[in-house]
């Protein structure tokens, strides 16, 4: 059986054709190396073209440069990114190094290796983190084409299946009523914490008041207006501007947290800033599931809903702009519920 290069016939200098498939390539000797690259195609017109274009990169190769050289590299050009996105950087070069020596030349590592890696990868991690590491390893050897390290980049050599992997999302649970005054109760008595209540304060306020995270923990004694009962909020993701009325059950805990913080009318209501690991500790004690703050956002949606307050309004209160559709779509569920449960009363009040 012949071999891909037996079955390549020559068209011009460094330009083949392959004899089954029609397709090209170009195969040159650069620096006592022999280059071979599949163009993809069997159009003779745009083959010519990349065939120019490969030529060119190939004589731009401005010298040699190991792996881990070029890992080190890329990575004093990150130097300005937040700690969290250089630790990501990190935790990539580690799993490309653990595959491939450092050692070896950066234009010798094949597209194949890769491709090892990228499967490996897509079995052992979920779809965000598999989408992170390969789009980090591909910056690596972007930045190794970009300084003339390489030809090309072996990434974009590798199939699109096996740099991209479907991302799953998680569905958050939703603590119940019994579960949420437990979450409470074991916080403000049995966390052992200087401050233990205010943690406790910024809990029930997420699910009381069913506003995000970010604008909860950004809030101001300024933005309560106590005349009209209502809280003003700026979204943080779209800078808009909105307000949420003092439900039933939040009016009681805004005046409590009020009275006991020595009525202030200016500075932060909250001074914590990161609730996740001890809410987490708590939900593990509890043997509950695992509770975020954007539970606790659900959990005060679902209570509106169940009042029966209108869905319109609940979408304009998240500071959502259409007209209720996320809602419906989101919390589908709880409304057909509530609908059923409207029906089965209307069928019972019926008279014969």
């Amino acid at each position: 059986m012949k071999t891909i290069r037996q079955q390549l016939k020559k068209i011009a200098p460094c330009f083949y054709r392959h004899e089954e498939t029609g397709n090209y390539y170009g195969i040159k000797k650069v620096r006592g190396n022999i280059r071979k690259c599949s163009f993809g195609t069997d159009d003779r017109k745009l083959a010519e073209r990349k065939l120019k274009d490969w030529g060119e990169s190939l004589e731009r190769r401005t010298g040699e440069i190991d792996l881990k050289g070029l890992c080190d590299l890329f990575l004093e050009t990150r130097n300005g990114k937040r700690q969290r996105t250089i630790q990501g950087y990190q935790r990539a070069i580690k799993w490309l190094l653990d595959y491939i020596p450092g050692s070896i030349p950066v234009h010798n590592v094949k597209p194949s290796a890769l491709s090892k890696i990228f499967a490996d990868s897509a079995s052992s991690y979920s779809g965000s983190t598999h989408n992170h590491l390969t789009a980090n390893i591909s910056l690596i050897f972007e930045l190794g084409f970009n300084d003339g390290y390489l030809a090309e980049n072996p990434c974009n050599r590798v199939n699109k299946t096996l740099k991209t992997k479907k991302i799953v999302k998680k569905q958050t649970p939703i603590p119940t009523e019994q579960q949420f005054r437990a979450l409470l109760d074991h916080l403000r008595t049995f966390y052992v914490t200087a401050d233990r209540q205010e943690l406790a304060d910024v809990v029930e306020f997420f699910a009381l008041a069913s506003i995000g995270e970010a604008e909860a923990l950004a809030l101001r004694w300024e933005d309560i207006d106590w005349a009209e009962e209502r809280i003003h909020i700026k979204r943080v993701k779209t800078s808009q501007v909105y307000y949420i009325p003092f439900y039933a059950w939040l009016r009681p805990f805004l005046v409590n947290l009020w009275e006991r913080r020595g009525r202030p009318t200016h500075g932060q209501i909250f001074s914590i800033k990161n609730i996740h690991m001890r809410l987490r500790n708590a939900c593990q004690t509890l043997k509950t599931p695992r509770f975020t703050s954007r539970s606790l956002r659900k959990f005060g949606i679902t209570k509106l809903l169940r009042a029966g307050l209108p869905v319109k309004n609940i979408s304009a209160y998240q500071g959502h702009q259409d007209g209720g559709k996320l809602i419906w779509n989101t919390y589908s569920e709880v409304i057909a519920e509530d609908s059923r449960a409207y029906e089965r009363k209307l069928i019972e009040s019926l008279k014969w």
